[in-house]
């Protein structure tokens, strides 16, 4: 089959994608994957075929503007709204809705709204997430807020919390809806939904339903090669810690790399640390050991 996998977000929302296209095309099928355009190394390193959107969030968050909005700088959110997220949404999803007429499965991540347009072809159309952040249950609240306090009577209402996200780009949904010809408002179809979960790691809800599968972490190997220098740090001693920092920028109020020098020495201990985009500006790590 001609299968089109379609995601965006941070690196975290598009790599377990990238492994899942990888399974399916050793199984024989066409696989193309639809992400931000600074993706396209990673996704082609797997073997797919790639088709990009301009939804590019790493430069985003990396823009003056972009840092305001990491704030919550009411302000910046509004004024570019208009400027740079809701164009991004209108090009996105027309570039997703083209891929997915001519497709005949469409995996897809409720980041890229895809929903919108899962009315027109529901029996083609999966959705699949590596977090249960969108279908409710009582047994867990929302892990997209797990900072918060929230108590367990309410589990089943914190995932109503993720419809507020949605409401601020209903202009955009909506004009691209109008462009091929629908209604604004719409329904989500009752469409399956694949998790990349194992439920070695985490049971799946008994109030899930029947069309929810826990099917295993998507894992592979990449024909990206790690750098000499790292292969044999890896190899010359104890398996090393890893510390990731992920996407989303951040500023520590002490000096981090102090810190991890610190607690090599204090522990004993071998250390990798992965920037990502969290850490892009600091210095790398230069840890000689003895």
């Amino acid at each position: 089959m001609k299968i089109a996998i379609l995601t965006l977000g941070t690196r975290g929302d598009v790599q377990p994608y990238a492994v899942l296209g990888q399974a399916l095309k050793q199984r024989g099928h066409q696989v193309t994957l639809s992400t931000a355009k600074n993706f396209e190394q990673l996704v082609k390193s797997y073997g797919l075929d790639f088709v990009p959107v301009e939804a590019d969030y790493q430069t985003i968050l990396q823009s003056e503007e972009g840092k305001k909005i990491m704030k919550g700088n009411p302000f910046a959110i509004r004024r570019n709204l208009d400027k740079w997220i809701y164009p991004l949404i209108r090009q996105s999803l027309t570039e997703f809705y083209n891929l997915a007429k001519e497709s005949d499965r469409v995996v897809y991540h409720v980041k890229t709204m895809a929903d919108c347009f899962a009315e027109l072809f529901p029996e083609k159309m999966i959705r699949a997430m590596v977090v249960p952040a969108v279908q409710p249950t009582i047994e867990f609240a929302n892990p997209a807020f797990s900072g918060l306090p929230i108590p367990s009577f309410l589990n089943r209402f914190s995932y109503k919390l993720t419809d507020l996200g949605i409401s601020m780009l209903k202009k955009p949904i909506g004009q691209f809806r109008e462009s091929i010809g629908l209604p604004k408002k719409y329904k989500v179809p009752d469409t399956k939904f694949l998790y990349g979960i194992s439920e070695h790691f985490l049971t799946k809800p008994k109030d899930f339903p029947d069309n929810a599968h826990f099917v295993g972490f998507w894992f592979g190997i990449s024909d990206e090669n790690l750098s000499e220098d790292l292969s044999e740090f890896i190899t010359s001693g104890e398996p090393p810690l890893l510390l990731t920092f992920g996407s989303m920028p951040f500023k520590s109020k002490f000096d981090l790399q102090t810190a991890i020098i610190k607690l090599t020495q204090q522990f004993d201990t071998r250390i990798i640390v992965v920037k990502s985009w969290g850490l892009e500006h600091t210095e790398r790590l230069k840890i000689i050991l003895k």
